[in-house]
């Protein structure tokens, strides 16, 4: 492309005339770099190339996509020079202007450098900004952020802060503070938890509740078509819209029907089922119940992410004591003046952290899920399981709620002030973010971003769908896995296949009402005692 009038050699500065293809002076290729970008010395005082010259040559040269075996690797911002990278093994002492005339020289090609083409667009700055926005947006996803509104956060920072500080008396009552109210989160989340569970174990088998699971799946089939199979309900009739009940409205109807069976001994069963029909138990809509689990998994995606970053994030710093305070050069008022950040921590510590934050609150969470998924599928009305889906979730926001309410706002301002951690990045900024790409040099910035976000052919493609599904649809995956398995638990716990579908396997009564938060967590260590014989079997077609 021609440029215009005026515009100056991107190596010596000379003034170039209109139609001239190459410099007469140094016979560079016209149209290398804007001038309008980035301004040259006027023709009068640029006899000779300068340093800034010779390696904004260099770095045109080193971008080209015509040295074959060879990768343009931008270092110092000052520089705006490169080093050439063969393969795996780097060259430290290729910088000269003379090394890339001779590279560009072997090429015997005349194409533009990438760069030149880059900068050359209609809309540079938009194409800078665009490339700076990409790279902090890498930047903030490798970064690991510390819980700072939950007990946990404050269970795992405080102690490191106190140690790095030499253990004064104000941070030793803040880190007690801390472990205590850790210690009361898990132990009213592991009751609530039990409470849930002896309610479906141990009070609904009291009141003669078999388990639900598919009964009424079919319910529409059942009604509009008589010969429909697999139609029998927990009573041992057919089961139709018209007769379905919930399950105290139908323990009810039938208790009344088991009474006048009692009072008119003379009447057959037919005759009081025709005046006093219990109907059947069931469930309204089995797509409903099937939605509102999914949304109640989706509940348990955020915690998860603490989870897993709580656990990185032991994995990823130093084994041995860092400081995890650091004072800043400006000073001011209380925290202003020190720059609080995670550092390293002993292989003692990381057990510790690990044994008593990171072990309970991964385990309550998965009882949780275990426990609201069972819940749920033992809820038949619409309304009702529309609505537990969703006030399920308070379990999960208990150690922020004891964060908020009770916990010292001086150890809440602790730990906001914490920066996170950033793997493999021994200089992080006052965002705990890397400040690698930050110091490349603007032309760099937009060559580095033309190298690592547009996309070249089926390979391109091939990486792109790869990192949809691996990278920004992770947990949706981790979603349907963790609904599909809950779900099949459940079936396969108190459920039995009969006339290919699932039913309630025989109901047996509990001996006692003692449960134990032993039988709700370790029901295979300690089994809940129930009598033999059972109260309930599912009753034949």
């Amino acid at each position: 492309m021609a440029s215009p009038a005026g515009s100056l050699c991107s190596v010596c500065g000379r003034q170039l005339q209109v139609g001239d293809s190459f410099c007469s002076n140094c016979g560079a290729r016209r149209g290398q770099l804007s001038s309008e970008m980035y301004p040259r010395p006027s023709p009068t005082a640029a006899a000779a190339p300068s340093q800034t010259q010779v390696s904004q040559h260099h770095s045109n040269t080193m971008s080209s996509p015509e040295l074959k075996g060879y990768t343009a690797v931008p270092t110092e911002a000052t520089s705006r020079s490169c080093t050439l990278r063969e393969d795996t093994a780097v060259s430290s002492d290729v910088t000269s202007y003379a090394a890339s005339s001779r590279a560009l020289e072997a090429t015997g090609t005349d194409e533009e450098p990438r760069t030149a083409r880059l900068i050359g667009e209609s809309n540079p700055e938009l194409q800078l900004a665009s490339a700076k926005f990409i790279g902090d947006l890498v930047s903030s996803k490798e970064m690991i952020p510390i819980e700072s509104d939950s007990v946990y956060g404050a269970a795992l920072v405080i102690p490191q802060i106190a140690r790095s500080l030499d253990f004064p008396r104000e941070l030793v009552l803040m880190s007690m503070t801390s472990v205590f109210y850790l210690a009361v989160a898990i132990i009213l989340h592991a009751w609530l938890l039990t409470y849930i569970d002896k309610d479906e174990k141990v009070f609904a088998k009291f009141g003669g509740q078999m388990y639900l699971c598919d009964f009424g799946a079919n319910l529409q089939q059942c009604t509009e078509d008589p010969q429909f199979p697999g139609c029998t309900g927990p009573g041992g009739t057919r089961m139709t819209a018209p007769r379905l009940y919930d399950v105290s409205t139908w323990i009810t109807r039938v208790f009344v029907r088991d009474s006048l069976k009692g009072m008119f001994p003379n009447m057959t069963l037919d005759e009081i089922n025709a005046n006093a029909d219990p109907g059947e138990y069931g469930i309204e809509s089995y797509w409903c119940r099937v939605i509102c689990t999914f949304i109640f998994i989706l509940h348990l995606v955020p915690e998860a992410k603490l989870c897993i970053e709580m656990a990185q994030l032991l994995w990823h710093i130093p084994t041995q004591n860092g400081s995890w305070v650091e004072v800043k050069e400006e000073s001011g008022e209380f925290l202003d003046h020190l720059r609080i950040k995670v550092a390293g921590m002993s292989r003692i510590w990381k057990i510790v952290n690990f044994i008593f934050v990171l072990l309970p609150k991964s385990l309550l969470l998965f009882y949780t899920a275990k426990a609201g998924v069972f819940f749920l599928m033992e809820t038949a009305g619409i309304d009702a399981i529309i609505v537990n889906s969703v006030a399920l979730g308070f379990l999960l926001g208990l150690d922020e709620l004891i964060t908020e309410c009770l916990l010292p706002d001086s150890t809440v301002l602790v730990l906001q002030k914490c920066e996170g951690y950033v793997p493999g990045k021994e200089h992080q900024t006052k965002k705990g973010r890397s400040s690698a790409y930050a110091e490349l040099a603007d032309e760099d910035t937009i060559d580095v971003f033309y190298e690592q976000q547009k996309i070249f052919g089926v390979l391109g493609w091939t990486l792109l769908i790869r990192d949809f599904l691996l990278r920004y649809t992770k947990y949706f995956w981790i979603v349907i896995v963790a609904f599909l398995g809950f779900m099949y638990a459940y079936y396969l716990t108190v459920c039995q296949i009969e006339e290919g579908r699932w039913v309630s396997k025989p109901l047996h009564v509990p001996k006692s009402l003692m449960f134990s938060s032993l039988n709700a967590f370790l029901p295979f260590l300690f089994p809940l005692p129930v009598e033999e014989e059972p109260s309930w079997t599912m009753p034949e077609s």
